[in-house]
């Protein structure tokens, strides 16, 4: 029973009714118009755009960061694929990951962004970071 119910909280978590959405109230338990629902917007399975900072200074790799974002938040998408490299090249990490991905932290407390991390190995595994949009 206790399963069955936080499955039904963080379905109704979802869900943010206006007061026009009820149909009444009964017993402690808020009644909705089905039809005035709107289901969550899912992100799509493949990202939408995807942006490529390969060979970027850190410097240059943010701002193209936060255009790209910005640009593809206007356009009201919601998957995208940030390509960092997996630092082959650099001394033993990925010196522009690790700052892309302290920018996408930053982006994440201003709103822009719900959620990102790892990209499946066919996206480019470690050397790619899926982000979620708001």
């Amino acid at each position: 029973m206790e399963k069955h119910a936080k499955k039904m909280e963080e379905l109704m978590d979802e869900f943010e009714p206006n007061k026009s959405d009820l149909v009444e109230k009964e017993k402690g338990v808020l009644i909705m118009d089905k039809e005035k629902i709107s289901k969550p917007t899912r992100a799509p399975k493949e990202p939408e755009r995807t942006i490529d900072l390969h060979g970027c200074t850190i410097e240059i790799g943010k701002e193209r960061l936060q255009f790209f974002i910005e640009t593809c938040h206007r356009a009201r998408l919601k998957k995208i694929l940030v390509i960092v490299g997996k630092g082959l090249h650099s001394e033993g990490k990925s010196i522009l990951k690790e700052a892309i991905l302290r920018e996408l932290e930053e982006l994440k407390w201003k709103g822009k962004v719900r959620s990102f991390g790892t990209a499946p190995s066919k996206n480019g595994g470690t050397g790619a970071i899926m982000v979620i949009l708001n």
